[in-house]
């Protein structure tokens, strides 16, 4: 047992046993997944957090030279579980802006030098949450780093940095090396939960990322909990522009294998949209037809300088729907009372939010001709100013974020 491990176990006497709650799991990456994360706090008695480890921009891709998978996204995660304010939390949310370690996270150097004596990335956020007090863990959707590989327009692009930049239909997504199979954890988490939220989060870059790791799908499709898929607030420069709600949903179950969510939540009211942004839409009866039904609600941040998911508003969304699939044989649905956790795990509970995403630029990957905005029949598209179910109405602007640049944020 290492130090720190010594030091970090007071927290687990410090809070009294309570009966768990529902189990959650949370597939994604980056600022979405740490957003539906605070999210779900309001109701799950027992966390896990599902994150992709195929960056390679940032600190993040330069500390996999240690032979550590990219720990960025799993950092920003397990932030977003532990927002009560802490020296720890403050470290661990440093960036320092100078020297050789300009650029880098104090946290992603914290968990590269846990995880230096061969336990791993998992075993250091463990550790590295239980100093921070998290309410739920975060587990790499692979126990080594991987490298993101698609193909759009026909031409192979490596790299999620590459691929988030490049423009063109894509057509295939897969993970280098191919042979590398899923965190034993997250197939137990998936196997043993009540709800299975994908998203938000940047489609291909981070949801898809982490869904077409070997083995993940089939835990995902497998899994006896309820499947939410939560819809970007607007569409992402570089991956989805000018893709609506059934869109997203059809291309993600078509690149990874993903059965078709239960439920699709996706905002349904106005808010501020900067001009860089194209805000999203859905079309019910699209997605009916994809086989889920569609939860609008009022979800935006409207204290947000970049259009975000409000936690409470999403959390409450997503409380509010039952838990695990149907049984077979037409089974009725099982409802649970949920109820805000004091702490099941050793973690406390509370609410903040995670630091933001890097910026983006403009650009846009390009749709099939059927599948450009307007071109078919029904599609419900808002206005400039608003977001989510919207009568039909001329688009205004141009461009979306993406991951990297200087126009935009991501979406979520």
């Amino acid at each position: 047992m290492r130090d720190l491990d010594l030091l970090a176990e007071p927290l687990l006497e410090e809070l009294p046993p309570e009966e768990p709650g529902c189990r959650v799991v949370a597939v994604g990456g980056g600022h979405g997944v740490a957003q539906a994360l605070l999210a779900v706090q309001s109701y799950a008695g027992e966390i896990t957090a599902v994150v992709s480890v195929a960056d390679d921009g940032g600190s993040s891709g330069r500390l996999t030279a240690l032979g550590i998978p990219p720990p960025g996204d799993c950092r920003r995660a397990l932030l977003a579980l532990s927002p009560d304010p802490s020296p720890w939390r403050e470290a661990a949310c440093h960036r320092f802006r100078a020297g050789d370690v300009a650029g880098h996270s104090l946290g992603n150097l914290i968990l590269a030098a846990l995880a230096a004596d061969g336990s791993g990335l998992e075993a250091a956020l463990y550790t590295l949450g239980l100093l921070l007090g998290a309410r739920g863990r975060v587990v790499p959707a692979a126990p080594v780093g991987l490298t993101l590989q698609a193909v759009i327009d026909g031409a192979e692009v490596t790299g999620q940095v590459a691929i988030a930049l490049a423009r063109g239909e894509l057509s295939r997504l897969q993970v280098l090396p191919p042979e590398v199979d899923a965190s034993p954890s997250a197939r137990e988490a998936l196997a043993a939960a009540d709800q299975v939220v994908v998203g938000p989060g940047s489609l291909f870059t981070s949801l898809a990322a982490a869904l077409v790791v070997p083995g993940m799908v089939k835990a995902v499709n497998a899994s006896p909990g309820r499947l939410v898929y939560v819809c970007n607030l607007t569409t992402q420069d570089g991956e989805t522009l000018g893709m609506d709600a059934g869109d997203h949903v059809a291309s993600l179950c078509r690149i990874t294998g993903m059965r078709a969510p239960d439920v699709v939540v996706a905002n349904s009211a106005p808010f501020a949209v900067p001009a860089s942004v194209e805000p999203g839409w859905a079309d019910r009866d699209r997605i009916k037809a994809l086989g889920a039904h569609l939860e609008a609600a009022d979800l935006a941040d409207p204290a947000a300088a970049w259009p975000q998911h409000d936690p409470a508003r999403l959390g409450a969304v997503l409380r509010r729907l039952p838990l695990r699939r149907p049984e077979p044989g037409g089974g009725s649905e099982r409802f649970r009372h949920h109820r805000r956790p004091g702490g099941s795990r050793p973690h406390r509970a509370g609410a903040g939010r995670p630091e933001r995403a890097p910026e983006g630029r403009p650009g846009g990957r390009r749709l099939p001709d059927h599948r450009q905005p307007g071109n078919h029949p029904g599609a419900a598209r808002p206005g400039r100013s608003s977001g989510g179910l919207q009568p039909p109405g001329p688009a205004e602007g141009a461009g979306s974020p993406v991951l990297h640049g200087p126009r935009g944020r991501p979406p979520g």
